[in-house]
């Protein structure tokens, strides 16, 4: 026997579609490999951490993004305009194309110091006025 019908069966219907809409892109996303590896780093997009020679190191939201740039880039220089848009495309919040590029610029520059402080030296290289790389080995 069927049980009645919800005064909420339209409602009910539309959850269980937008549920399963969901829950499959869900399915979509996970089926990509969950780590981005190169050399002697380790990038977890799960735990948002970056492993280097199997020592975990916390990195900001930022500071994140920018390594993973850098280890797609895989050895090779990253430009600065890369990452610039890249960065520019996370903080839309800012209003003026002037000041937009300016902060944007110190943002990267002061998350690169942070993350060459909390590696250490000898990993993260800088090409002048171009952009930087990761050092493999």
């Amino acid at each position: 026997r069927r049980p009645p019908r919800s005064t909420l069966f339209p409602y009910t219907t539309l959850f269980r579609s937008r549920l399963k809409a969901l829950l499959k892109r869900e399915k979509r996303e996970f089926s990509f490999s969950q780590q981005l590896t190169f050399g002697r780093f380790k990038l977890d997009y799960l735990g948002n951490e970056l492993y280097v020679e199997n020592k975990c190191i916390v990195l900001s939201k930022t500071e994140f993004q920018i390594m993973e740039l850098l280890l797609k880039a895989k050895g090779s220089v990253c430009q600065n305009k890369v990452l610039y848009k890249e960065l520019r495309a996370k903080k839309e919040k800012l209003n003026y194309e002037r000041a937009q590029k300016v902060n944007i610029e110190r943002i990267l520059t002061s998350a690169i110091l942070s993350i060459k402080q909390k590696l250490g030296e000898g990993y993260i290289g800088t090409v002048k006025r171009v952009g930087y790389y990761v050092v493999s080995d």
